[in-house]
């Protein structure tokens, strides 16, 4: 009798055991995962300020571009549309502070484009230097004294 009791008693105290080490590894595994998880939350919140911070920055460049276009064209850049596809050259001709022609188009297609340093008017009576690229493209320039 007392034989039985000591086996039953390891027995149980074998199964005790296992259950405490199977709640350790339970516990060391939710543990490892809750890590993971966090790691991950804080790896998309790193990537999430990212691009918020990339966001903001795009956002202050367009503004101060839209104030040098306003500057130099002396009409408001709220009025002006952006191209509908990227690529698209954009020429805006203005008269008195309002937009009278505008040309868009890709410059393959059209067969030109421009490159202006800063505003030009029609009394200053400039003469464009004119150069012909490999591909056929005209590209008026503004010439440098």
């Amino acid at each position: 009798m007392a034989e039985v009791k000591r086996d039953e008693f390891d027995e149980e105290r074998e199964r005790r055991e296992y259950r405490r080490r199977r709640r350790i590894r339970n516990q060391v595994i939710a543990y490892v995962f809750a890590v993971l998880i966090l790691a991950a939350l804080v790896v998309g919140a790193v990537i999430g300020i990212r691009r918020l911070v990339a966001f903001v920055n795009d956002k202050k460049q367009e503004k101060e571009l839209q104030e040098q276009m306003e500057e130099i064209m002396g009409i408001s850049a709220r009025r002006l549309e952006e191209s509908p596809s990227e690529g698209m050259v954009q020429l805006v001709f203005v008269n008195g502070g309002q937009i009278v022609c505008g040309v868009c188009g890709y410059i393959s297609k059209e067969g030109y484009s421009v490159s202006f340093d800063e505003k030009i008017n029609f009394a200053d009576n400039v003469v464009f230097r004119a150069k012909r690229d490999a591909d056929g493209i005209l590209w008026l320039t503004e010439p440098h004294d």
